[in-house]
C-alpha cells in the first residue's frame, strides 16, 4: 500500500496559527494523557511546522517507549518497531526513540542534521525511509524530571526542516508537558 504524504503547506495565516496553539492547548490540558490525544497532537503540530507527517512516543517510568501514534508508517514498519525493536533498532548506531529520550544535549532538533551514520541504521532505513521521509526533527517533552515523550516530524528528501521549524516545534513543548 503506497503511503500517503499529506501536501506541504506554507506557513499558515497568523489567525490560524493561533487557532492551532489553542488547540494544542485545549488538547493537552484535557488531562487524559498523550495515548488519546495523539493523532489530534500531531496533526496540529504537523499543520504549524509544515510537516508531511507526525509521530508521538510515550515513555515509561525507565524511559522505553510505552506506546506510539504514527500517522503514516506502513504496518510492516509498525510491526517491526513493536516486534524487533531490541533486536534491529537498539545498538551502536541506532538512533531512535530511546537515544532521543537522554536529557544530553538540545531538546529540539537533535536529528536537524544527522552524521551518515544516521543514514546506515536500521532505524532510518526500516522506519523512516520506509514511511517515505527523509528529513526528521525531534522534540524531547520532560515533565516531572524525566523525559516522558519524543515527537517527531517528517518530511520527503529535498525538503529540510531548519532553525525556525525548530523554534516553532519547541514552543509547543510546554503544552506537551501538561498532557
Amino acid at each position: 500500500m503506497p503511503v500517503l504524504h499529506r501536501p506541504h503547506a506554507s506557513s499558515p495565516p497568523a489567525s490560524a496559527r493561533q487557532r492551532l496553539w489553542q488547540e494544542l492547548d485545549l488538547l493537552c490540558r484535557l488531562g487524559l494523557g498523550l495515548a488519546p490525544i495523539a493523532p489530534d497532537v500531531c496533526a496540529v503540530l504537523r499543520a504549524l511546522v509544515g510537516a508531511e507527517a507526525a509521530a508521538l512516543f510515550w515513555l515509561d517510568e525507565h524511559g522505553l517507549p510505552e506506546g506510539f501514534f504514527h500517522e503514516d508508517s506502513p504496518a510492516p514498519a509498525q510491526d517491526l518497531f513493536l516486534n524487533e525493536f531490541e533486536r534491529l533498532f537498539v545498538g551502536e548506531g541506532e538512533t531512535n526513540v530511546v537515544a532521543l529520550a537522554r536529557a544530553d544535549g538540545p531538546a529540539v532538533g537533535r536529528l536537524l542534521a544527522p552524521d551518515a551514520r544516521y543514514f546506515r541504521s536500521n532505524t532510518y532505513n526500516l522506519l523512516i525511509r520506509a514511511g517515505g521521509h527523509h528529513h526528521t526533527l525531534d522534540l524531547r517533552v520532560e515533565a516531572q524530571g524525566r523525559t516522558r515523550a519524543v515527537l517527531l516530524l517528517f518530511r520527503a528528501q529535498g525538503r529540510a526542516f531548519g532553525a525556525a521549524d525548530a523554534a516553532l516545534l519547541e514552543r509547543a513543548s510546554a503544552s506537551l508537558q501538561r498532557a
